[in-house]
């Protein structure tokens, strides 16, 4: 908050109706001639609303500098007094605005001819003590509001720092594939390598929207306004997907880790299967996240499959592997945001973000997630493994038609 070129203390819209409500009610209920509202700044009390409005050169300018908390005003301000003041026909009410021991401001009220009795006290009381309780949220909401800017900021500059190394490694990369011919394996990991660099460039250049997202939409609360937000990587644009086109680059990606691991990555999706409706991005960074996960808890030998699931109105993506499995007590809070379950105590590296926000944004589809676990389809084995089938709607053309 700041003082505004008016004079007047800068506030949120939503503390100064409360104000300019509480001191009309002092007008109308109690018969004041005139009333304000003033916080302090920088030692200084600056008037947030005066009423009324036209007489507010009683209150600003020389008035403002007598009650000023640096003077005479401060022990009744210290022991949260209510100061009487009589001069002429004026009889005027000083209340401090205090709130769990924070001094915010004062109340003034001024009446003519007729002196203010104990009973009229009670309910001054009450606006005083509804004003502070509200200039208090205020602070805190302001606090807030800069800490959030401050934290934007920061990632900000991390986003920005990032980019350097990211076009190098990018640069770097395309130089060694010509030393390479397209048909050996170098040449191919080093294009996955550019492919995941391509993803990475998207995945932030999303996440720099979302924050702006963010900052607009806390500027426009601010001033009384709403907008909704989207997950991160996500689009407004819903469309048919051919799953096989998303899953076959990442496919490539993942083969290169999984074999790294003594891992068996395959993949029966093909072109024939039917369209889904969805987000190309957001479809990509589900798969992405639990063929990620699915190798991470696979021991060393074990397998991993990728199989299609065909109903009349779903397309259902089936990821089983032959890993260690999930425990009946893990399940109902696997998608819990940071909440990683027995396994997450291992050595196994991991934040227990992947599947919350997999779960997000698969439902943004109007999707889901089931869960399997021991897998059914493994026969024998060390390990119960896991199932976990992403289903989505067939996608289906304006006119009606299934593609």
């Amino acid at each position: 908050m700041s003082e505004s070129e008016s004079g007047l203390y800068s506030s949120s819209a939503e503390f100064t109706l409360l104000c300019e409500t509480q001191v009309e009610m002092l007008a109308e209920q109690l018969e004041a001639d005139w009333s304000g509202v003033y916080l302090t700044q920088h030692s200084q009390l600056i008037p947030v609303v005066v009423y009324p409005t036209s007489n507010g050169a009683l209150i600003e300018g020389k008035e403002t500098k007598n009650l000023n908390p640096t003077g005479s005003i401060i022990p009744f301000i210290q022991q949260g007094k209510i100061r009487r003041v009589t001069e002429g026909e004026d009889n005027r009410l000083i209340l401090p605005l205090i709130y769990k021991g924070q001094m915010l401001g004062l109340l003034i009220a001024c009446r003519k001819k007729r002196p203010w009795q104990n009973k009229e006290l009670k309910q001054i009381k009450k606006i005083a003590r509804t004003i502070a309780i509200a200039g208090v949220l205020e602070q805190k909401q302001q606090w807030y509001s800069e800490q959030l800017s401050r934290e934007h900021q920061k990632i900000d500059n991390f986003l920005h720092q990032l980019k350097n190394p990211l076009t190098a490694l990018k640069t770097f990369a395309k130089l060694l594939m010509r030393g390479f011919l397209p048909e050996s394996g170098e040449y191919k990991a080093i294009k996955g390598i550019l492919r995941e660099s391509d993803r990475l460039e998207d995945l932030m250049l999303e996440f720099e929207t979302e924050i702006e997202e963010i900052e607009e939409t806390r500027q426009l609360e601010t001033r009384g306004g709403t907008k909704g937000l989207l997950l991160p990587a996500t689009e407004r644009e819903i469309g048919a997907i051919v799953i096989h086109d998303i899953l076959e680059p990442l496919i490539l990606s993942e083969a290169a880790v999984a074999d790294e691991k003594g891992l068996t990555l395959s993949n029966e999706i093909d072109a024939t299967i039917p369209p889904v409706s969805g987000n190309c991005k957001a479809l990509r960074e589900v798969l992405s996240n639990l063929i990620d996960n699915a190798i991470k808890y696979t021991p060393r030998g074990g397998e991993i499959k990728i199989i299609p699931l065909v109903r009349e109105k779903e397309i259902g993506i089936e990821i089983g592997d032959s890993g260690y499995g999930i425990p009946p007590e893990d399940k109902e809070r696997l998608f819990e945001r940071h909440y990683r379950g027995k396994q997450g105590f291992g050595d196994i590296p991991g934040t227990g973000l992947g599947l919350s926000i997999a779960l997000g944004l698969v439902k943004q589809m109007a999707g889901d997630i089931d869960i399997i676990s021991p897998n059914p389809k493994i026969k024998e084995g060390d390990y119960p493994g896991s199932l976990f089938i992403v289903w989505l709607k067939r996608y289906v053309s304006a006119s009606g038609d299934e593609l």
